[in-house]
């Protein structure tokens, strides 16, 4: 194949895979936001259960399978046809009484995860579990009131809404691919001349055509987006009517007129409590006429959608029950969607320039000065290594309290790690990430040593092996102590491909600050592209898919050292690891560096920007692409 085949070729394949990973990040974006506005609309009518549950409580009242509380679940059951069924749990996660087929293995897989703003979820295939803590009157758990609910819905609404937008982002990519091949032709030729800076117009081309492509794409999530506004406003609206039909209907049963209801402000005041897109609640007459209403002041000062629902006595319509539902609250998605494209932009400008920037260097060249050899392999690797960036220290605090919540047991490691769990939370879920610096520290010597004795581009595989082994442990990471380990283990990888990046340098360029420069490149150019990636994975599709493409780069990194040089062993060192090591921090100007400059920059950057900033956002409600998109301003920047 002719180089400039070879180089078309590439540009092509790179929109081919841009186009595939857009509409796999899209499709998981409708789902996750179906099943999120699911879960939502459940915890609704899970959080109106507890409080009836609670009041059961307070009068001292212990949790049995009596009359009331059966029927407390049926009348939840009875609110949603998509609820299968209702469980309240006791405080040891045994069930008290239920209304319907629960799903044992489900409901305890939910127990074990850590939950969001109090609510615990879990699900598996088409079928969803939600479970609320209850406490009693002295504020102590006391069980779970659980929703075990169907995602039918949810998958349906993702079809039909990823329907209306592949076969135009399908054009786009044909169209592309065609401009690609009349525009690039003469481009790929001068490309693959390998003059300096030859592959610029081709690199402009092909990012040209990502951000086309990426527009069409965010132009029909856009659309698809403001369907699922209109559709969720009124289901919204309608899920906390329903909350509040079972007491009025009591109240009128009991021949109390609605208008002659009591304390009702109050008690609309605490349904509004149900969500930040409840501003306002309101009882109305058949007439229309407000009998009772109820309002959050800063939330009704946006944009305001009024949806009434009828109030029914024996068959006739004698009110309503209007919801108002602050509208700029539900254009979230607007922004996320602004976030992504960012994100997808500037990851995607960098993974294209430096593809092509290593397929454009012509083979003698390659040989001759063996950077563009290096360049690849260390950029694969780095972008696994960056994945994990953004969500690292909230997943970190996660396991860390629920370490704390389970105590130390399991294997030797794992008592070990336990030994940790009396220090705050904030404090243990920085653990992994010092002990990954740790690793990289300790195991850097010892790489030095193989690396001079075996050779840069073996301790190369090894450091790719040892990633691909942290990546599977991470995938299946729900310990501290098994996170621990991973990181441990990325961190002597780390080390590992770094000295081998260093020996190639000194020993196959004349200038060590041009070596250096790649190697930085690589490292800061990954970190955008990884740091943002990985936050918009586990955002749309979770932990284990960002170490499965953790993987799949630690892969394509030993695929592309099938053409790094094999260079002459060194002559094996002799003296003592300590008595070198202890002659290097004897030397003055070494020690200073390491004390004045490379300890504070490391505490800054650890501690501050990679550790503090993703919880600082992330307490603030901020999503973890967001976050990404901090991580990649900082690289961006050092870029």
């Amino acid at each position: 194949m002719s180089p400039r085949l070879r180089i078309l070729l590439t540009a092509a394949l790179l929109l081919i895979g841009a186009s595939l990973l857009l509409g796999l990040l899209n499709h998981a974006k409708f789902s996750s936001t179906f099943e999120n506005r699911s879960r939502d609309r459940e915890a609704i009518t899970a959080r109106d259960a507890a409080q009836a549950l609670e009041a059961h409580l307070a009068l001292g009242l212990p949790f049995s399978d009596s009359p009331a509380l059966r029927g407390l679940l049926e009348r939840v059951r009875a609110q949603d046809p998509l609820i299968l069924a209702a469980t309240v749990l006791t405080e040891r996660g045994g069930p008290a009484v239920a209304s319907g087929r629960s799903q044992p293995a489900l409901r305890d897989s939910m127990l074990a995860t850590s939950g969001r703003d109090g609510i615990q979820y879990a699900r598996s295939g088409e079928l969803a579990v939600l479970g609320i803590p209850l406490k009693n009157a002295f504020e102590v758990h006391a069980g779970w009131i659980v929703l075990e609910y169907s995602l039918a819905g949810a998958r349906q609404s993702t079809a039909d809404a990823f329907s209306s937008l592949w076969p135009a982002s399908l054009a786009a990519c044909a169209f592309s691919l065609l401009i690609l091949l009349v525009l690039g032709w003469k481009m790929a030729t001068r490309a693959a001349s390998g003059e300096e800076g030859a592959n610029r117009p081709l690199t402009m081309l092909v990012t040209g055509l990502l951000i086309a492509i990426q527009l069409v794409f965010a132009w029909g999530s856009y659309n698809a987006l403001a369907r699922i506004n209109s559709q969720d406003a009124p289901e919204l609206a309608a899920t906390l009517a329903r909350t509040l039909e079972p007491t009025l209907d009591r109240a009128l049963d009991n021949g109390i007129p609605l208008s002659e209801l009591r304390e009702v402000e109050a008690w609309l005041a605490s349904a509004l409590s149900a969500g930040p897109e409840f501003a306002g609640l309101s009882l109305l007459d058949a007439a229309g006429k407000a009998l009772y209403q109820s309002a959050v002041p800063e939330r009704s000062a946006g944009l305001i959608r009024e949806y009434d629902l009828p109030i029914r006595q024996s068959g006739a319509v004698i009110g309503s029950i209007q919801v108002q539902l602050d509208a700029s609250a539900m254009q979230e998605r607007g922004r996320q969607l602004v976030i992504e494209f960012l994100i997808i932009l500037m990851a995607g400008a960098l993974l294209i320039n430096e593809i092509l920037k290593v397929v454009t260097t012509p083979a003698p060249r390659r040989k001759e000065a063996g950077l563009a050899a290096l360049r690849l392999p260390l950029f694969l690797f780095f972008l696994g290594s960056e994945l994990p960036r953004s969500f690292l220290p909230s997943w970190s605090k996660d396991l860390a309290e629920r370490a704390q919540a389970g105590g130390g047991q399991g294997n030797l490691f794992e008592v070990f790690v336990s030994t940790l769990v009396s220090l705050p939370p904030t404090v243990l879920a920085s653990v992994p990430i010092s002990l990954f610096l740790l690793s990289v520290a300790l195991s850097s010597p010892l790489a030095g040593r193989y690396c001079a004795k075996w050779g840069p581009r073996r301790l190369f595989v090894v450091g790719l092996g040892l990633a691909l082994v942290g990546h599977l442990l991470a995938m299946f990471a729900d310990s501290m102590a098994t996170l621990v380990l991973a990181r441990i283990v990325a961190g002597v990888s780390f080390g590992a491909v770094s000295l081998a990046a260093f020996d190639y340098i000194g020993r196959v360029t004349s200038s060590r600050a041009v070596g250096m420069a790649i190697y930085l490149t690589a490292l800061v150019s990954a970190g955008v592209a990884g740091a943002g990636i990985g936050a918009l994975i586990v955002d749309r599709a979770g932990i284990a898919f960002v170490f499965g493409f953790g993987m799949l780069c630690s892969v394509l990194g030993w695929i592309s050292l099938l053409g790094f040089p094999n260079l002459a062993l060194r002559e094996q060192i002799r003296r003592p690891l300590l008595a070198s090591l202890g002659q290097l921090l004897a030397t003055p100007r070494f020690l200073r560096l390491v004390v004045l400059v490379a300890m504070p920059l490391q505490i800054v950057q650890q501690g501050l920007i990679f550790y503090w900033v993703p919880l600082a956002l992330q307490s603030l409600g901020e999503r973890t692409s967001l976050v990404g998109l901090a991580m990649m301003g900082h690289f961006l920047m050092v870029l």
